[in-house]
């Protein structure tokens, strides 16, 4: 609920509506009520034998300025687009991200990806590279660093983020930032 709710119900977003903010809020609370009902009947279910968990992926708060990592590793000279314009060149990016993964750069390695350009030796340095690029990020219109925090996979752990599975970069957005194409206001 909170991905469609909660920038439109924050009062210091660039566009908040005081009647949609509030209509959003409900939304919230009701989601909220929704699923307090479920748990309970799920809690009715359970004997002394059984466990019931309730878990949620992540927390939200809003956020009304977006980051492009991509533009950003282009811009360093980490990541090449094709001809096209938006789809990353993998025969010459030395890292790239996944579409669906929003915090996260893979180093494009040798020997690990079909295409991967980057030798086993410079691993690091290239992470490094990343890492340095996110951290001295900053927004244009606001000055302010979009980006939190940026480990290397092996410092993840903890952040929750570990595995051969995870980027070889994770990292987090500041409050009011979030992953996605950036537009000016």
């Amino acid at each position: 609920i909170n991905h469609h709710s909660v920038n439109p119900a924050d009062p210091e977003g660039p566009d908040y509506d005081p009647e949609t903010g509030a209509w959003n809020i409900e939304a919230q609370k009701k989601a909220y009520i929704v699923t307090d009902k479920a748990l309970e009947e799920y809690m009715k279910l359970a004997d002394d034998e059984t466990y019931v968990l309730a878990i949620s992926d992540h927390g939200m708060i809003p956020a009304h300025r977006w980051c492009d990592v991509d533009v950003l590793l282009a811009q360093k000279g980490l990541l090449t687009f094709k001809e096209n314009g938006r789809e990353i060149d993998f025969e010459r990016s030395k890292v790239y991200t996944l579409a669906t993964r929003g915090s996260e750069v893979f180093v494009n390695l040798e020997g690990r990806e079909p295409m991967g350009i980057v030798p086993p030796e410079e691993y690091e340095n290239i992470q490094e590279a990343v890492i340095d690029a996110l951290l001295a990020w900053r927004d244009d219109l606001t000055g302010k660093r979009p980006i939190a925090l940026a480990l290397k996979i092996k410092d993840s752990q903890i952040i929750g983020f570990w595995g051969e599975d995870q980027g070889d970069v994770v990292f987090t957005y500041n409050g009011g930032f979030g992953w996605g194409a950036v537009y000016e206001r």
